[in-house]
């Protein structure tokens, strides 16, 4: 696939989605404007940013008090893609000289 076909695309889902929103018209909207421009407080960013992320599959970072300064460009370009869930465990350990409190010979 094209990348630029895939930036626009990116794009256009963004845009629309923040219109939904924000309960403006799509026409409206452009990369270049600020959340706060969208009447969109702190809570309804992260909520949009949330979906963002769910329906995209991108990881954003949080974002400090004042991200509605932001502009919509500039909150993407903080994305990246979602890394795939691994099949890795995690391992417990136990500090040396310390009990163990599982296991053999463990007392419950």
């Amino acid at each position: 696939m094209n990348p630029t076909t895939d930036t626009q695309a990116l794009h256009e889902q963004v845009l629309l989605t923040f219109a939904r929103e924000a309960g403006v018209d799509r026409a409206s909207l452009h990369l270049d404007m600020r959340a706060e421009e969208l009447g969109l407080g702190s809570l309804d960013l992260t909520l949009v940013l949330f979906e963002l992320e769910d329906k995209l599959g991108i990881r954003l970072p949080d974002f400090p008090a004042g991200a509605q300064q932001m502009t919509l460009r500039e909150l993407m370009a903080e994305a990246t893609p979602r890394a795939a869930p691994t099949t890795a465990t995690a391992t417990a350990t136990t500090a040396p000289g310390a009990a163990s409190t599982c296991g053999p010979g463990a007392s419950a």
